[in-house]
């Protein structure tokens, strides 16, 4: 290549670079909003809904899942995509009785497969410490560019105890970048 080119060609890379650049936007895909879509198991209607659920003062928008329920969410995941979200119990419920919520996600991909990839034990009835929401966050990146099933899981605690054991999963969101 010519020394005179050079300048044009990097121009030119440089032209193509911010067209691409353009053509990505962020994808953000709120779960909530999401549920009239998402598969739901659950012994009563009630048990799954949308909700505002206050934890230590602190009020969110929430997905309420009473145990035993599972909600799965169907999606292609976008590049560089984590899911975040916060687990708790609404301050109202914690001088009731009952054992705790279990959380967990999995992801489900392949022929049926499930791999758990996040599960906490939640007791503000007998834990002051679990009498907050729990940040967390999940990444998705290993399976970009892939249709997978997020299932969203809450179980009683130890003792089997379902009784008075409301959980909310605040703000779930899917976050990436589109391609």
């Amino acid at each position: 290549m010519a020394r005179s080119s050079i300048p044009f060609a990097m121009a030119l890379l440089s032209v193509f670079a911010a067209a691409c650049a353009k053509e990505r936007r962020a994808v953000v895909v709120p779960l909530i909003d999401e549920l009239p879509r998402a598969r739901i198991e659950a012994k009563q209607d009630v048990f799954v809904k949308e909700s505002t659920l206050t934890v230590g003062g602190d009020a969110r928008r929430s997905l309420f899942m009473h145990p035993t329920s599972t909600v799965q969410f169907d999606l292609v995941v976008p590049a560089r995509a984590k899911f975040s979200f916060a687990v708790g119990m609404p301050q109202d419920v914690w001088s009731k009785p009952g054992d705790g919520v279990q959380f967990s996600v999995a992801i489900g991909h392949g022929a049926g497969e499930q791999t758990t990839v996040f599960s906490r034990y939640v007791n503000p009835k007998a834990e002051q410490a679990d009498r907050a929401w729990f940040e967390d966050e999940i990444d998705l990146s290993l399976y970009e560019g892939q249709r997978i099933a997020l299932v969203l899981s809450t179980a009683p605690g130890p003792a089997g105890d379902p009784g008075w054991d409301f959980a909310g999963w605040a703000n779930p969101v899917v976050r990436g970048i589109s391609w």
